[in-house]
């Protein structure tokens, strides 16, 4: 939680995208998604105050039914857990 926030906090000071992505917070197409979804909430707006985290987190949580993260490698979880057994 504590890199969208300041990931969000570094876009409402002007940072482009790609300067996030140069920082190593997150990717261009990833910190795109996330721009899109704080600009619908007004929270680019340096005036706004930034809501509690519980907030942003239901936000990243469900975009349209769906999962804003997804891990590549959940469905191969229980075999991962094995082997390193």
């Amino acid at each position: 939680m504590h890199v969208i926030r300041n990931v969000i906090v570094r876009m409402r000071l002007g940072e482009s995208n790609r300067q996030i992505t140069q920082a190593g917070l997150m990717g261009r197409r990833k910190a795109g998604v996330l721009r899109e979804l704080v600009k619908e909430r007004g929270w680019l707006d340096k005036e706004a105050v930034l809501p509690a985290n519980e907030i942003i987190a239901e936000m990243i949580q469900v975009r349209g039914g769906q999962r804003v993260q997804t891990s590549l490698v959940e469905s191969y979880a229980k075999q991962m857990l094995e082997w390193a057994a």
